[in-house]
């Protein structure tokens, strides 16, 4: 059955340079899903586009809906990784409503053309949209819904501070940095640590910062005066347990996008919206 591809829901136009449209070969994409997963996808829509990522919802011919995240630009595979074993992890230890990945690919030279990963669709919609119609008593409803979560978080204790690996344990701290070089923002993959102690971790940002290219000298001093603040303080404070393992898993863009509720105007309007998936 030949994929069809329906109108995109993103009604805006790529007018930027910033986020150049993705053209990926969507029919690959069809054919890897029915090797991995043996789901024929009759048809996909794209839905949204972002800085890093666009979108595609993905119809299946038994009446599932996937979703395909496409990365905008080549991410450090060794991320990519981690964060699917970061989902899988939380969906293992706690009872948080996180999608299931269903397979992906790290590496940019793949028959799709760009890194991506497929995982389940939550039918939901973001806080953001209906947090101002809600009532005083639903909204507390909902943040007591949010508090649970960090709640579960919170209980996820880990050894030292770092990224997820995928057999669970903590690995080395995979970030980037943007640093200017020749008058345009480089964004720079990074892998640091991991870290035993709170100190180590925002010393070793400091320092990191403080070498850059595109710092001010100006600038440099400061972190330099805060290197010092830090060194008295951790000093001094050195047995105090929040500055200590056990480290807490955090979500680094917890916010009103990435919470997923229930659409209330589907019920009688008198029961608070239910959180049915944290994404991203």
């Amino acid at each position: 059955m030949p994929l069809s591809v329906l109108p995109s829901l993103d009604d805006d136009e790529y007018e930027s340079d910033e986020y150049p449209e993705l053209k990926p070969d969507l029919t690959a994409l069809s054919d890897l899903l029915h090797t991995r997963i043996g789901q024929t996808i009759i048809s996909c829509q794209k839905v949204t586009r972002g800085t890093y990522n666009e979108i595609y919802m993905l119809n299946t011919e038994d009446g599932r809906k996937l979703i395909a995240r496409l990365c905008r630009s080549p991410r450090n595979p060794a991320a990519l990784r981690s964060e699917v074993a970061t989902m899988t992890l939380v969906r293992l230890r706690t009872s948080i409503p996180v999608p299931v990945v269903h397979f992906f690919e790290d590496s940019p030279s793949n028959d799709v053309g760009v890194q991506f990963l497929v995982m389940d669709y939550v039918e939901g919609v973001n806080l953001y949209q209906i947090w101002d119609d809600l009532t005083m008593e639903h909204k507390k409803n909902v943040l007591t819904q949010i508090a649970w979560v960090l709640g579960q978080l919170a209980n996820m204790e880990f050894k030292a501070t770092g990224s997820v690996a995928e057999d669970g344990s903590v690995g080395p701290l995979l970030h980037h940095m943007v640093e200017n070089i020749d008058g345009k923002e480089v964004i720079k993959d990074m892998s640091d640590g991991p870290f035993g102690s709170t100190s180590d971790y925002l010393s070793l940002f400091i320092d990191r910062f403080s070498s850059s290219s595109s710092i001010s000298e100006e600038n440099r001093m400061r972190l330099y005066k805060v290197r010092n603040i830090l060194a008295n303080y951790f000093a001094s404070h050195d047995k105090e347990p929040y500055i200590r393992p056990p480290f807490r898993l955090r979500h680094a863009d917890f916010d009103g996008q990435n919470l997923l509720f229930a659409d209330p105007t589907l019920n009688d309007g008198t029961s608070p919206p239910r959180l049915v998936g944290v994404i991203d």
